[in-house]
């Protein structure tokens, strides 16, 4: 599971004019999993991607990195 970057990822998504569900939609996503992307929560890899994708950001950049077990 990854996690964005809440203070980096939050102001793209607000800036981009989007809601929440209009952001799912775009990215191909569950409402519940955007909302979760775009408030630093987890999130699979591929749903990490696809909401990069929409936002047109680079996941790599606004990614948590993982925890080391």
């Amino acid at each position: 599971m990854f996690k964005f970057k809440r203070e980096l990822i939050l102001p793209v998504f607000l800036a981009s004019g989007l809601k929440v569900w209009q952001l799912a939609k775009l990215a191909g996503v569950a409402h519940g999993t955007a909302y979760r992307a775009v408030n630093g929560l987890s999130v699979s890899a591929p749903n990490a991607a696809k909401i990069a994708r929409a936002l047109k950001i680079d996941a790599l950049k606004f990614l948590v990195a993982p925890a080391q077990d």
